[in-house]
This record gives structure tokens, C-alpha cells and sequence, in this order.
């Protein structure tokens, strides 16, 4: 006939309610780990901007303007206005303030599509990147002035009949048409040397305090083991004590 030990029962449970507390320690951990990883996996984003992505505009605008859903950090932020022509028109540096990023952006001379890239630092540390675009319409681009044409020879216009002589008419003419040229020509050739962002919203790499979350949850995990098999080699040892 045997007879059950005593105090077998509560030995044997002791491990099996200590692993359950453990395990239950654990999802806890993860929950907790999880949940304040996500809110920081979430980085800024772009929420609006002025010109509006994919606007048609029958005016060139003279600044852009971003908008995101949180802070930007100060640190070397990148704007570019990229125009058809492959010439970049935007004006100094971006400035940041708050949760908005802008750029003064020179005259527009071309009709077309007009990209804008961008690149910024969230608050947490993370680079934010993309790209939107509008379209300039054709009659927001000034016609050139007409040259200036003589109808006649009149001697009011202060013309001379001296043979290889240039009449003042024409040397205004001559003046106004260079002038413009010139003009046209340095707006043609200004580019800037700003880095254009890639095309997409992306962002990389992890913070400091994130890794912090996962190796206090790894180490926790681990104790958690260690705890649970120094209990049940204690139970083991002392259900072969009694039965000894």
C-alpha cells in the first residue's frame, strides 16, 4: 500500500505557479515594450503643403511651404524646387519653424511640371524624405516684350542721313535687346547646389531608447528563466530528499 507524501502536492505546484507568474510577467513586458516602440516607429509625416501636391497654378508662387504632423529638428533640412527644364529654383537655405518647412523660390520661367523634394529630422532623431510637385499653367509665364520696330524715317526720331551713322532709335533698340538677353540668360544658367532628395517617404535606423526597451526586455527574460530553473532544481532537490 503506499501512501502520498506529504506536502508533495504544494511542492509540485510551487514551479508551475512561478512559471505562470513568469510568463505572465513576460506578455506584460512585451505589451509594455510594444506599445511604446510603436508611437516612436511613427515618424513625422507630411500632412500639407502650399503649393499643394499636384496643383495647377496660374501664378508662380514665391515661397514653398511643408507641413507635417510633428515637430522638425533644425538640422540641415533640404528643399529643392526642380523646374522641367532640370534647373533648380528655389532661393537660400529652408528655414524650419515648428512643424513647417519653407523655401523662398525665384521667378518661374518655364511652363510645366515643377518638382519639390525634400528632406528633414523629426524630432526623435529620424530623416524624413520625399517629394511632391505642381504644375505651372502657361499663361503664369509673362510673354517676352516685343522689339521695338522704326515705321519710317522721320527727322524727329533724331535719325542721321550721314552714310555708316546709327540712328538713337536704334541704339535703344539695340540696349533693351541685349539687356533682356543678359537677363534671360543669367536666370537660364542660376542653379543651385542644394542635394535633391530621392523620390518616397522613407525613414531609417532605431533610437537610443528603443534598444534600451529591448535589451531591458531580453535581460528581464532572461532572470525570468534563471529565476524559474534555480526554483524547480530546488523542488527537484528536496522531492528526492524526502524520498531518500
Amino acid at each position: 500500500m503506499s501512501f502520498p507524501v506529504a506536502g508533495a502536492g504544494v511542492i509540485g505546484s510551487g514551479p508551475a505557479r512561478l512559471f505562470r507568474r513568469v510568463l505572465l510577467l513576460l506578455v506584460v513586458s512585451t505589451l509594455v515594450t510594444v506599445g511604446l516602440a510603436g508611437p516612436a516607429l511613427a515618424h513625422t509625416t507630411l500632412i500639407g503643403s502650399d503649393p499643394a501636391d499636384g496643383a495647377v497654378l496660374t501664378a508662380a508662387p514665391t515661397t514653398v511651404t511643408l507641413t507635417f504632423d510633428d515637430p522638425l529638428a533644425d538640422f540641415e533640412p533640404v528643399l529643392t524646387v526642380t523646374g522641367p527644364d532640370g534647373v533648380t529654383y528655389q532661393s537660400g537655405s529652408p528655414t524650419v519653424d515648428g512643424t513647417r518647412l519653407s523655401n523662398a523660390v525665384n521667378a518661374l520661367p518655364v511652363a510645366g511640371t515643377y518638382t519639390v523634394a525634400y528632406r528633414v529630422v523629426s524630432d526623435d532623431g529620424h530623416p524624413v524624405e520625399g517629394t511632391l510637385s505642381f504644375t505651372l499653367a502657361a499663361q503664369a509665364i509673362a510673354p517676352a516684350p516685343a522689339p521695338a520696330t522704326s515705321t519710317g524715317t522721320s527727322p524727329a526720331a533724331g535719325s542721321s542721313t550721314a552714310a555708316g551713322a546709327t540712328t538713337p532709335s536704334s541704339a535703344a533698340t539695340s540696349t533693351v535687346s541685349s539687356t533682356a538677353a543678359s537677363a534671360v540668360s543669367s536666370t537660364a544658367g542660376t542653379t543651385s547646389t542644394d542635394s535633391v532628395a530621392p523620390a518616397g517617404n522613407s525613414s531609417t535606423g532605431w533610437s537610443a531608447w528603443q534598444w534600451l526597451l529591448v535589451v531591458l526586455f531580453v535581460a528581464l527574460a532572461f532572470l525570468a528563466t534563471l529565476v524559474v530553473r534555480r526554483r524547480m532544481e530546488a523542488s527537484a532537490r528536496a522531492r528526492s530528499g524526502e524520498r531518500n
